[in-house]
């Protein structure tokens, strides 16, 4: 393990601070414990409204001041959405969106609802962001939601706070922390569908008056109608808060997790887009894009929810976090932050990966036509293995004081000035199974089978086919130089299996990769990286004219240094550039204090995101991304807070986007053709309205609408410029609404219901060979979450039930293109849909 130097200058500068601050006190029973202007209070929140936030300026301020488009999900909304992660609750916003298909060469089309959802990623705005902040703090997964009190969604670029962001916005888990003012507790254990079960624990014990600890640990069990989809994953956070003096607040935080699932290889669907023959009876006429699920050929016995992959495969993520952060307010204008970081992710693939034999076809069959019809999926058994190291260290001083300005009057103005160190080193090996374990003879000759057979495989036979078929074994048409000899192997499964008649786990278990075995001798496949970012920023804010006029203006300026190569000795510069980008903007609140509160809003501001994770078809990085954005809108707050809400209409432009083109040359693979690019430019433009309406203490709803359009531009293919981005889609809604009901027969009791509809997705681009028009789009989703609560007394303890029904209109999920629906080409164009289950959780909750 490393040690972690900005740790031991954050303990340092803590150490400075206190003695510069020893004229102060400590804290008795009398003393006043001031709340630090680095610190969102929750407590403030109204059911699912929040008027402040921390995530738009890095300190506590109303939102209504903030030139930007901010919403929160209370801690409220979590409990009654049951979550488990923070992007579960995000996706009721209209213009968040999580990929309904994802790979659909490689899952299906099926989404498992847990295989990404380790990493955070969402599109936002129609493009993706896989950017999201821990307590302001960039990390590489998203936190349990039992450890998080809120999260906050800041939309558009945010390059002067956090420099390395997303053009689209991010959003910022606030994790819960000690308390000072009281001792309680909460456990909670849940059971659902398919076996999901687990529990958690928050404790807060107040050992002095300026003495806090925290505790939250969280253990759970996870599956799904799929086959093997088993997973688990296990967290344990304790934190410790200290006030030496009434002005200061040591914080220290560790946060330590698992989490396993299952890796999924669906491959409901396969193609023959790259070849002209009769695949299945059902089908007979070869159609450009048809993609046909094994369990539409009515040759095969396919459950549609087995995974090929079997039950070995999984992923596994781990992680260790260390923070320390330091509060100090240095006499009554000037504040300073210190956070300093150490995070540890390894993140483990071991997977039997289904194999590609030629083109697009993920299957073989011994005999095309009737009456032999064996076919067979070829397996190979790999391991990636990626390990992540980030220090991070963030300084932030903000000075704050009231002046008397001629005519102006009163005035109150605030500079933000701090820094930021991001020092993250990854490396990435992968390797596949390269032994011969063909059977031989005593002379060493391979037994080959003596003819392959018929029908359901017989088990002699088929067992030498299997492993001996020459033709096949060996990764013959792994054609890459840098593959050792003698190449990769594969074994076979067939496909013509009635698993309909197999209980889970009945099968033969696949042996892991054994371990000395497998090779990291590609360059594409073994590969360290290191990225250096040290930035500065200064931001400044003036209200005016009994506040009714806010100005905002900062800059940022970081510096990249970034390198890369095979091992820590070879590590060589790839990118070493600095880059300044501004944002101002601008709030006028005319009404400011009456019935009708509104605040008019207008911003420009930049962003910069790295491209270190990615690598071309030549193991090239990417050059970092650009951002730059325009927003303007209106937050409003009427009927004394009752209704309250933001509209905005945006523009946001990325250069060096990087997204996967059919055919871009990649020598890497059989057909020449397919790899990851930086494209160029894509727009984001719309339009979006979010609100809270309270217009009683027990009934709460949010609403939220947004309208856009995403698309690409500045290609040399004229063919594909003005193309809508593949993921994006123009329409999305979505609300949640609570009741909860007071006195008399019903008393105790709370019902709820969450509701959200993305618009028809864009699932493929546009391709110059079908002039300009071969686009295809997955179909409108909703989805939906409708719950029931009661709550009362338990030997005098709080206690709450209630049950969540997810997945409420059981989304269908696309597996495939059908031929029988085709456009005016003759291309196929609608997808079969798979309808997944819906999903029953009863959820028990004891405070004390």
């Amino acid at each position: 393990m490393k040690s972690p130097p900005l740790l031991i200058s954050a303990l340092s500068a803590t150490l400075l601070l206190a003695i510069a601050n020893h004229a102060q006190s400590a804290p008795d029973g009398a003393d006043i414990i001031r709340l630090s202007p680095f610190t969102v209070d929750s407590s403030t929140d109204v059911g699912y409204k929040a008027s402040n936030s921390i995530s738009g300026t890095r300190t506590n301020v109303p939102i209504a001041e903030v030139p930007m488009n901010i919403q929160v999900v209370t801690s409220e909304l979590l409990d009654d959405l049951a979550v488990s992660t923070p992007t579960e609750a995000l996706r009721y916003y209209g213009s968040v969106h999580n990929a309904q298909s994802g790979n659909t060469r490689s899952d299906g089309g099926i989404d498992l609802d847990g295989a990404n959802a380790l990493f955070g990623a969402v599109r936002l705005r129609g493009l993706t962001s896989s950017v999201n902040l821990r307590n302001g703090i960039r990390v590489f997964n998203q936190p349990l939601a039992d450890f998080v009190d809120r999260v906050e969604l800041v939309r558009g670029p945010a390059a002067v706070l956090y420099g390395l962001s997303e053009p689209t916005g991010i959003y910022n888990s606030i994790m819960k922390a000690p308390m000072f003012h009281r001792n309680f507790g909460r456990v909670q254990a849940h059971y659902g569908s398919y076996n999901n079960y687990g529990a958690s624990l928050d404790i807060n014990r107040v050992l002095r008056s300026n003495l806090a600890v925290r505790l939250n640990a969280s253990a759970s069990h996870l599956d799904s109608e799929f086959w093997y989809a088993e997973g688990r994953q296990f967290a344990l956070m304790p934190q410790v808060s200290w006030r030496p003096w009434s002005r200061t607040l040591v914080q220290f935080e560790y946060l330590h997790s698992k989490a396993r699932r299952s890796k999924q290889d669906q491959r409901h669907s396969y193609g023959n887009t790259g070849t002209s023959v009769q695949t299945t009876p059902n089908y007979p006429v070869f159609i450009p894009g048809m993609d046909i699920p094994l369990y539409e050929d009515s040759r095969y016995k396919v459950d549609p929810r087995y995974n090929f992959a079997g039950p070995d495969s999984y992923r596994e993520v781990r992680e260790r976090n260390y923070s320390l952060t330091l509060a100090q307010e240095i006499g009554e204008h000037l504040s300073v932050n210190l956070q300093g970081s150490y995070y540890i992710r390894p993140h483990v693939h071991n997977s039997a990966n289904i194999a590609l034999i030629q083109g697009n076809s993920t299957f073989w069959l011994d005999q095309r036509t009737p009456p032999q019809q064996d076919a067979f999926q070829l397996r190979r058994w790999e391991i990636v293995d990626t390990q992540k190291w980030v220090e991070t260290f963030v300084a932030t001083a903000i000075y704050k004081r009231e002046y008397d300005i001629p005519v102006i009057g009163r005035t109150t103005q605030s500079l933000t000035i701090g820094m930021q160190g991001f020092y993250d080193s990854s490396s990435q090996r992968q390797s596949s199974d390269q032994r011969d374990l063909r059977a031989r003879d005593a002379q060493g000759n391979v037994l080959i089978a003596p003819f392959i057979p018929t029908g359901v495989p017989s088990a002699g036979n088929a067992a030498l086919l299997r492993q001996n078929y020459p033709s096949l074994n060996g990764g013959i048409f792994d054609t890459r130089s840098t593959r050792p000899s003698p190449g990769i192997w594969f074994d076979y499964l067939p496909i013509n299996m009635d698993t309909s008649l197999l209980r889970r786990g009945s099968e033969v278990q696949l042996s892991l990769l054994p371990l000395g075995t497998g090779a990291f001798t590609s360059l594409a496949n073994a590969n360290r990286t290191q990225n250096d970012f040290t930035s500065i920023w200064a931001s400044w804010s003036g209200k005016f004219w009994e506040d009714r006029i806010i100005l905002t203006g900062g800059v940022f300026k970081t510096e990249l240094d970034q390198k890369t190569g095979n091992t820590v000795a070879e590590l060589n510069p790839f990118y070493v550039k600095s880059a300044t980008l501004p944002q101002y903007g601008v709030v006028l609140r005319p009404f400011k204090n009456t019935a009708a509160d509104l605040s008019f809003f207008a911003l420009y501001s930049e962003s910069l995101q790295p491209n270190s994770d990615l690598r071309d078809a030549f193991n090239k990085p990417f050059e970092p991304r650009f951002g730059k954005g325009y927003e303007f809108g209106v937050k409003f707050d009427a009927l004394k807070g009752r209704v309250s809400g933001t509209a905005s209409f945006w523009n946001i432009e990325q250069t060096n986007r990087v997204i996967f083109d059919a055919n871009a040359p990649n020598p890497n693979v059989p057909t020449g053709l397919g790899a990851n690019l930086a494209r160029g430019l894509n727009v984001s433009e719309g339009w979006e309205i979010d609100m809270v309406v309270s217009l009683t203490e027990r009934w709460q709803t949010m609403l939220s609408y947004a309208s856009m359009e995403v698309y690409s531009s500045n290609d040399p293919n004229p063919l594909l410029n003005g193309a809508a981005e593949i993921g994006s889609y123009r329409r999305g809604y979505g609300g949640v609404t609570s009741y909860r009901f007071g006195p008399g027969l019903m008393s105790g009791w709370g019902v709820g219901l969450g509701v959200n509809y993305k618009s028809e997705e864009i699932a493929e681009a546009k391709r110059a060979n079908f002039n300009g028009a071969r686009q295809r789009v997955y179909p409108g989703v909703w989805d939906g979450n409708a719950f029931i609560s009661y709550r009362h007394r338990l030997l005098n303890l709080p206690l709450r039930w209630q049950v969540n029904v997810t997945n409420l209109f059981e989304i269908k999920r696309p597996v495939g293109w059908d031929p029988a629906h085709r456009n005016d080409l003759g291309y196929a164009v609608k997808p079969f849909l798979y309808p997944t289950e819906r999903k029953v959780t009863l959820t028990t909750t004891i405070q004390f």
